[in-house]
């Protein structure tokens, strides 16, 4: 699956880097559910392609929380571990608040 396959490939960044010689403390937050997509900007300035809205907002702030965080340091969204394949190790965390939303938040450490 999708979720299975973005798992593998956070799992395998740190490793993938350090193979190259490149030390860098990894932290990825990880959430899903549909964005917007597409080129922002003005042709005259500058053009970059981003995703935008509160999935994408969320994701951040599971980022900097995976800053304060042993292990893996890989936070994933309540969404992604459900689609999580069967099986994979999750512990969940403390946090409920996340800045910016209004929601409590259900927030696991990928293991």
């Amino acid at each position: 699956t999708a979720a299975e396959m973005a798992l593998n490939v956070a799992r395998a960044i740190e490793p993938a880097l350090a193979e190259k010689g490149i030390a860098l403390n990894t932290a990825i937050g990880m959430n899903t559910v549909t964005v917007v997509s597409g080129v922002v900007g003005a042709a005259a300035a500058k053009l970059d392609f981003t995703v935008i809205g509160d999935p994408v907002n969320l994701a951040a702030r599971l980022a900097t929380l995976a800053h304060t965080t042993d292990g893996t340091r890989i936070v994933l969204s309540g969404a992604i571990r459900d689609l999580a394949p069967r099986g994979t190790a999750t512990r969940k965390l403390p946090f409920r608040e996340v800045k910016g939303k209004t929601q409590k938040i259900e927030a696991y450490l990928l293991s």
